[in-house]
């Protein structure tokens, strides 16, 4: 059996942009007839239609300010939060381990949230994006910023109070170096080694 295309078009004769959601614009469309290899049997090839949508992200006209604002800027803020929270020092008093300990998961479940809540305003594809790879950074980086203040409390309690505070010293310095490098990398590998889409 063989399929022959006559025609590919929306239900109804509907505008495409009823169907399409978020900042993007409907551009075309098209389905191609063309013969794919069975999965048990390579020898044995059959009808395959291959539908194609595009469409185009109207990042500047829906204001590509505010996805930076509203993603960007929250991140940026998330992460100042957790390299200021590195300088409470839990081991002087009981009490001062809650702030540190507790706001750092906070911030993890914030940035968490944020990314569910921006999900419909950003681009959906099938592949990490750049603003997917920084949010997991940034929550990668929060749960490191968690072990090392634990680890902090540990050689406080269990340890020697002095390789504590010296350890708390260089967590401090690391944490936004680390965050920043690893970024900048994240970024030139997006940059200059896209994600690639075969057919």
């Amino acid at each position: 059996m063989y399929f022959h295309l006559k025609g590919f078009e929306f239900q109804n004769n509907a505008r495409p942009d009823e169907f399409i959601h978020g900042h993007w614009t409907f551009v075309g469309m098209k389905a191609v007839e063309r013969a794919a290899k069975r999965s048990d049997d390579r020898s044995v090839d059959y009808s395959h239609l291959h539908f194609q949508v595009t469409v185009a992200h109207e990042s500047f006209q829906s204001g590509s300010y505010q996805v930076a604002i509203s993603v960007f800027v929250p991140l940026l803020v998330i992460f100042l939060a957790s390299s200021a929270l590195l300088w409470i020092d839990p081991g002087k008093t009981g009490s001062y381990a809650s702030p540190r300990l507790g706001g750092t998961v906070t911030l993890i479940l914030a940035t968490i949230a944020l990314k569910f809540s921006l999900a419909k305003q950003l681009p959906g594809f099938i592949y990490l994006t750049l603003t997917d790879v920084i949010f997991l950074i940034t929550i990668m980086m929060l749960v490191l910023s968690l072990m090392g203040s634990c680890l902090y409390l540990w050689l406080h309690a269990e340890r020697s109070k002095t390789l504590a505070i010296t350890y708390n010293r260089y967590l401090r310095l690391l944490y936004p170096v680390l965050y920043v490098v690893v970024i900048a990398l994240s970024i030139y590998m997006m940059i200059h080694h896209p994600p690639l889409i075969e057919n």
